[in-house]
């Protein structure tokens, strides 16, 4: 088994974008929500704190930029295991929620970041040296199946449009896809 299946929580709450931050907290009743846009496509990982900072600060949708949710990160099936062994994971999103998993048929489920740093915090601590019975080198067998690159997909902090990207260099942020508005993208 692998963390995503022995981990992933199936609990969650789909909250479109258009309620406010209000009526949203009386719709949450398990412990994450995952916000929607106007095309039923994932945006936010939200908790009932997080809808009650956004209530209190007067908003009147989800999908305002103003909102200040924490950044979400919303990967496919296929990449969340390399994803939660990239190194530079955890010290990047320092309030991220945790993220949310995406299939082809919308959202699929949600790995808690709690679960993702104790991951971590195991394959650390780890004892990896070979063992003597062992033999073989590198590339002596092939690993099956295709490679299936998958789009990740961030919203633009400063206009709120949904980017789908395959790569992205934090150093060197990309410009934003929103059509209306040429800008770099930024993240909140």
């Amino acid at each position: 088994m692998s963390l995503t299946q022995d981990h992933m929580i199936k609990d969650f709450q789909l909250l479109a974008g258009t309620l406010s931050p209000a009526e949203a907290l009386v719709e949450l009743v398990t412990e994450y929500g995952v916000v929607l846009d106007e095309h039923s496509k994932p945006v936010a990982l939200v908790t009932a704190d997080d809808l009650e900072q956004a209530a209190n600060q007067g908003i009147s949708s989800l999908l305002d930029t103003k909102i200040g949710f924490p950044a979400t990160i919303i990967v496919g099936c296929q990449v969340m295991q390399d994803l939660v062994k990239w190194e530079g994971f955890i010290d990047r999103y320092e309030r991220i929620r945790g993220v949310i998993i995406i299939d082809d048929n919308g959202v699929f489920g949600i790995l808690a970041i709690t679960t993702v740093r104790n991951y971590l915090n195991t394959l650390k601590n780890r004892d990896y040296e070979l063992r003597g019975d062992r033999s073989g080198a590198a590339g002596d067998s092939g690993l099956p199946g295709r490679h299936q690159s998958s789009k990740m997909v961030l919203k633009c902090g400063e206009c709120g449009f949904v980017n789908e990207l395959s790569y992205i260099d934090y150093k060197k942020l990309p410009n934003c896809k929103n059509p209306n508005k040429l800008h770099e993208l930024k993240l909140t």
